[in-house]
């Protein structure tokens, strides 16, 4: 595991340490002891280096036993906790226990369905057959299955900010706003992201009929595991940013009200913290 996907292997390890089930983080230090005594290499920079999938660990510390205490993976600093017998009691993450809200590849199961609910927010499908699940966080998953997947909660108002932090994988995926369904999908406005180095943003206005069109050239934004968003919508004006880039355009009238949601394309994951759905108090 460690060797084709080593944050997800950490994840799977809290995550069953959350749950009471100490052996798999034993299992990984353990691992990664034996990785170092085999593969490891120095480095003068940082420190003790292992060649992992997906990221390398650097600064890794070991027990006088060899097994791994420390280790700094894909940005953050891993600690694992002992008692004194040396067995693992807990893990730690950046000098914090570890959460499950921490855990990126950790989340409850997918489902499909017509309403997902969970910490406090809830979400209906609006059109397509989107697969969604709520984590504690709250952190809502969308994994697409067609071009016209999207999940919607009730606006505010017809002028609202949206702000939220997005993690996309596997195609193009973001917000909309002013959602309705019509008998061929929806109609509304999109801000999608298409992953890749570097990333793309766009906007899209879907008739209803199937048809979508850009409401501009699409724009380069630097890439990076989160994506932060911040979209205003007031009358027929609508402000966005993502990164360093800055959207604007003007809806059409068709497009005067509707309610705000989540897209995904095909095959498409879009993971979603930080979600804020406030209405527009600005001049």
């Amino acid at each position: 595991m460690l060797a084709v996907d080593a944050p997800r292997t950490f994840d799977v390890a809290a995550a069953r340490l959350l749950a009471g089930k100490r052996d798999t983080a034993a299992s990984l230090a353990d691992a990664l002891g034996a990785l170092a005594a085999f593969a490891g290499r120095a480095d003068l920079r940082d420190g003790l280096v292992l060649a992992l999938g997906r990221a390398g660990a650097t600064h890794v510390v070991l027990e006088p036993s060899g097994t791994a205490t420390v280790l700094r993976l894909d940005g953050h600093t891993w600690r694992f906790e002992r008692d004194d017998s040396g067995a693992v009691t807990g893990m730690k993450r950046d000098g914090v226990p570890v959460a499950m809200t921490m855990l990126a590849t950790a989340h409850v199961a997918l489902t499909e369905g017509r309403v997902w609910t969970g910490g406090g927010l809830a979400f209906t499908r609006l059109a397509g057959a989107p697969r969604v699940a709520i984590a504690a966080g709250p952190r809502v998953r969308v994994l697409g299955s067609g071009v016209l997947d999207v999940v919607t909660a009730p606006a505010p108002g017809p002028d609202l900010i949206v702000e939220a932090d997005l993690e996309i994988k596997g195609g193009p995926a973001g917000l909309v706003v002013r959602a309705q369904p019509t008998t061929r999908g929806f109609q509304g406005l999109s801000l999608l992201v298409v992953p890749g180095q570097p990333a793309h943003v766009v906007l899209l206005v879907a008739d209803g009929s199937g048809t979508e069109t850009a409401m501009g050239p699409a724009m380069e934004v630097a890439a990076a595991p989160t994506q932060h968003v911040r979209l205003a919508l007031r009358g027929d004006s609508l402000n966005a940013s993502i990164g360093a880039a800055d959207l604007s355009t003007s809806l059409p009238d068709v497009l005067s009200r509707g309610d705000v949601g989540l897209r995904a394309y095909p095959d498409a994951t879009l993971d979603v913290t930080g979600w804020r759905v406030t209405a527009f108090r600005g001049r």
